[in-house]
């Protein structure tokens, strides 16, 4: 039966073919369906494991969203449960295709294997799970069989199905089986980690730090990989990542398993390559960017592919080499209006088009643009942006970066405002914070190694998850009902937002594709209007009235009524007030903190890398906050050397204490997530140490030495 498997993988993946027999796939996870008019808040199913999933429902049907990228999930999913055990039995999976399955006979049992039909499998040791792929809803006959079947079976049943439901019969069909809906989530954290160790022979602390890598470069792009994607990445492409943050090979990889569904989906005799179909799709592009259209229409997708027919003699119907384009999903048509199904898809083909095009390049990345397409523009960097291009994003910062130190002169809001930032930043928010680290430091000593510390950072990935997609449903403010002052604020804010995003992209990406004299130019507009950004981003969060909102929130009316409301006893008026003030307080610290932790975690983020560890060393700046922001860069690029400039930058710092606990507060993050048991980690430590040492706060070494080293692998 592995063998089998096996051998069905190599015919669905090709690239399995060169892998070893104990080949690791990771699988995505799945999540009980909510609807999408549900209220946010009652979508409180975490994401678990198919064989969980199976465990607790012994029905369920897997709803495959329309932009998951792959095909024959099923088999993937045979060769994980065969390796698996339910209720101490050996799992034993039956893959069916769903449209084989039909009155009056063929039914489970029918269309199993012989080796696997219910009279040669004892029952005693093994455990049937029937996996059905795509079944014929569209079929009332079919589907009251299929119906019939799951009723008459005791076995465990798992139905993939991309269908849409547009009539109810899914619906209805759940219903009357008494199966659970679920729908896939995203290959997770923990899966990736697993695929690393097993593969390429990583300590799980490396292989960590670089699924969080492949984790953000899958949200960053809304990539759905599916379980073959995995066989084409190697080594060579993660040394990349790591080193320069390489992210083009990684989306191409995803967008050849996307081509390759296309070719499977070709009707035509004559089947056209993957590269055929790629170049199409890069007219289509090209021609969207000529005309500054979010769309193509489809009577202009007809023209277009038809010239592209006949200059190169295909001898196919323009129909028939349109089909396999929607038939796979890569394209859809809405009302006459044709789209990319895949935004990473479109990205980077947009990305290749202009590569080749520079004069297109120049007018379709303008800054200015209020749709500012920062996708594809990553990959583009990544491929080598124009001169032109550069010029112009270089220009851009360095405009809003005047126009701040005109509008709010040149000194920076943490010597200025040091005192009122130190008072708003005071005794018990600094012993909370401190209190809070060490708890994580804490933890990270008790639990186990391998495990936990793991499972802990996949719980947080999926609570920012769940929590991003709850922001995402709420309505923005109408900023048109501030007054001029503050919308001329709020537009500086945006330029400068706008332009350190892109000046650190364009950095970041092309760390190997910018020649040296433009990075040095790029770097000084970036840390320029970087600093200028955080600036005016406190200024602007200054303003709010926490007096007043503290004072109102204080009243004792107000304390009067959230007793009453909440039920608790009279006796506890002075504690309660206590603890809401407390609270106010550190949400005043937290808002307040936000802009400089922000802007040091998108450098860290954006173009920490290795590459560039020569351009941010030889920076130079007499400006306090700018070598701040240039030191907490130089850890993330190259640690040792990061460590002693922190020493030299925080030895002479006299500003406000928040840049003190936001830089400390971001290499712990950073030790975390990406550097705890790498060589590194002690710099992070130290650092962190070192820079709010003359505040007050304490790190115990206990503590710093459970974040660097990870927690204690004889528990």
């Amino acid at each position: 039966m592995d063998r089998a498997i096996k051998e069905r993988l190599r015919e669905v993946c090709s690239s399995y073919r060169a892998k070893s027999e104990t080949f690791y796939f990771p699988l995505p996870r799945v999540k009980k369906f909510t609807s999408p008019t549900s209220p946010i808040e009652n979508d409180i199913n975490p994401p678990e494991g198919v064989l969980e999933a199976i465990k607790e429902n012994k029905r369920i049907f897997v709803r495959i969203p329309r932009t998951f990228s792959g095909i024959n999930l099923g088999v993937y999913l045979s060769y994980y449960l065969l390796r698996t055990q339910i209720n101490d039995k050996q799992s034993l999976p039956v893959l069916i295709d769903g449209k084989q399955i039909s009155p009056p006979q063929k039914g489970f049992n029918k269309n199993s294997p012989t080796y696997l039909k219910d009279e040669k499998v004892n029952s005693e040791f093994f455990e049937k799970i029937y996996i059905i792929e795509e079944p014929d809803f569209s079929s009332h006959t079919k589907t009251s069989y299929l119906i019939s079947e799951l009723k008459n079976s005791d076995n465990y049943v798992v139905i993939l199905s991309k269908a849409e439901d547009k009539t109810g019969t899914i619906e209805n069909f759940l219903t009357d089986t008494d199966t659970i809906e679920y729908s896939t989530t995203r290959i997770s954290f923990s899966e990736t980690a697993v695929f690393l160790e097993k593969t390429f022979d990583m300590q799980s602390y490396e292989a960590e730090s670089l699924a969080m890598r492949l984790e953000n470069t899958f949200r960053k792009f809304k990539i759905e990989v599916d379980p073959s994607y995995f066989a084409l990445i190697q080594e060579d492409t993660l040394i990349s990542l790591i080193n320069a943050n390489k992210r083009a090979e990684l989306i191409q990889f995803a967008v050849q398993g996307l081509l390759s569904i296309i070719v499977a989906c070709d009707p035509a005799t004559t089947k056209l390559s993957r590269t055929t179909r790629e170049r199409f799709l890069e007219r289509i592009c090209k021609y969207k960017i000529e005309n500054n259209f979010l769309y193509i229409k489809d009577s202009d997708l007809a023209i277009i592919a038809s010239d592209y027919i006949n200059e190169f003699a295909y001898g196919v119907d323009q129909s028939e080499f349109l089909s396999p384009f929607f038939k796979s999903g890569l394209l859809y048509n809405f009302y006459g209006k044709v789209y990319f199904s895949y935004p990473y898809l479109e990205s980077y083909l947009i990305a290749r088009t202009l590569r080749g095009n520079d004069e297109l390049a120049h007018k379709y990345f303008c800054p200015e643009m209020d749709t500012f397409d920062i996708y594809s523009f990553d990959l583009y960097c990544e491929m080598g942006p124009n001169k032109k291009v550069i010029d112009e994003v270089c220009s851009y910062a360095d405009y809003y970066t005047n126009l701040a130190n005109e509008v709010y002169g040149t000194q920076s809001v943490f010597d200025e405002k040091k005192l009122e930032l130190n008072g708003i930043v005071n005794s018990v928010n600094l012993t909370e914070i401190s209190d809070s680290i060490n708890k994580i430091a804490d933890k990270l000593q008790k639990v186990d190694r391998n495990k936990n510390v793991r499972v802990e950072k996949q719980r947080i990935l999926d609570t920012q998850n769940h929590v991003i997609s709850g922001l995402n449903q709420r309505k923005k403010d109408n900023d048109l009902d501030l007054e001029k002052s503050i919308q001329d604020e709020f537009y500086i804010l945006d330029g400068l937002s706008r332009a350190s995003m892109i000046t650190l992209t364009l950095l970041g990406s092309g760390s190997e594709s910018i020649n040296k004299n433009d990075k040095q130019a790029i770097i000084k507009s970036c840390i320029d209007c970087t600093e200028r950004l955080s600036n005016v981003w406190t200024i602007n969060r200054l303003r709010i009235d926490f007096k007043k909102f503290k004072e109102e929130m204080l009243s004792k009316e107000n304390i009067d009524k959230f007793i009453n409301d909440s039920g608790i006893d009279d006796d506890m008026y002075y504690r309660i007030k206590r603890d809401i003030g407390v609270f106010i307080s550190m949400m005043q610290t937290n808002i307040i903190m936000e802009p400089i932790s922000r802007v040091m975690n998108n450098i860290c983020s954006v173009a920490g890398v290795m590459v560039l560890s020569p351009i941010v060393s030889g920076y130079e700046s007499e400006d306090k906050v700018k070598n701040v922001l240039k030191s907490v860069w130089l850890m993330e690029a190259n640690p040792e050397e990061g460590y002693n400039f922190v020493k030299e930058v925080f030895g002479k710092y006299k500003g406000a204490n928040m840049i003190r606990i936001s830089s400390s507060c971001l290499l712990l993050n950073r030790l975390y997530w990406l550097h705890y048991q790498t060589k590194n980690s002690e710099y992070f430590s130290k650092a962190a140490k070192r820079i709010v040492s003359p505040i007050g706060i304490s790190y115990d070494k206990k503590s710093l030495e459970s974040a660097m080293k990870g927690p204690d692998m004889s528990i």
